[in-house]
């Protein structure tokens, strides 16, 4: 039996990028600290400016949009098993770290406490599902 539960972590940062930067798109996990992520997870900008994913295996959102800039407020994740349970917890835990962000050659760079995300552009909609 999958248990949901809501995760919020007391996560509230602004990641300083321009608007015209977070057109609503959909990014994919690629490294974590310059480690190859192993597992799938994705960061989405809705057309609405809202900003939500997929981690390895639960699904997140934000009370934050991209409307004037990167705004991430209130994490919250479903809370289900799954045998990627590890890379969901380093995805988290880095992600609730972030404090900058900028797109450089095609890419979303997240950094914060000497920590960096890097995502690429996806257009699997499978990954869009949040």
């Amino acid at each position: 039996m999958i248990r949901l539960i809501v995760l919020v972590l007391g996560v509230f940062m602004a990641l300083p990028l321009r608007a015209s930067d977070l057109s609503p798109g959909l990014w994919r996990l690629q490294s974590i600290d310059g480690a190859a992520f192993s597992a799938q997870a994705t960061l989405q900008i809705g057309a609405d400016g809202r900003i939500g994913g997929r981690g390895p295996c639960n699904s997140w959102n934000t009370r934050g949009t991209a409307d004037a800039g990167l705004l991430l407020a209130g994490i919250m994740s479903t809370k289900r098993a799954c045998d990627a349970l590890p890379q969901e917890n380093d995805f988290f835990q880095a992600l609730s770290m972030m404090s900058a962000a900028q797109v450089s050659d095609g890419l979303l760079i997240l950094t914060g406490q000497g920590r960096e995300m890097i995502f690429a552009p996806s257009a699997d909609q499978n990954d869009a599902r949040w």
